[in-house]
């Protein structure tokens, strides 16, 4: 049997390296959640500004 473990990803501050990550997230089958924390710097303030 196939168990389902829930996932989600949580970006603090990160790089080029974290934007890359979320792209893939986001657009993997099935997607996965990301949660990105907003004025914790760098690629997360970035991703937080662009949604």
């Amino acid at each position: 049997t196939h168990s389902s473990i829930p996932v989600v990803a949580l970006v603090i501050e990160g790089g080029t390296n974290t934007i890359r990550s979320v792209l893939e997230y986001v657009t993997d089958e099935p997607p996965v959640p990301v949660v990105v924390c907003d004025g914790s710097g760098r690629a997360a303030d970035l991703i937080a500004f662009m949604h």
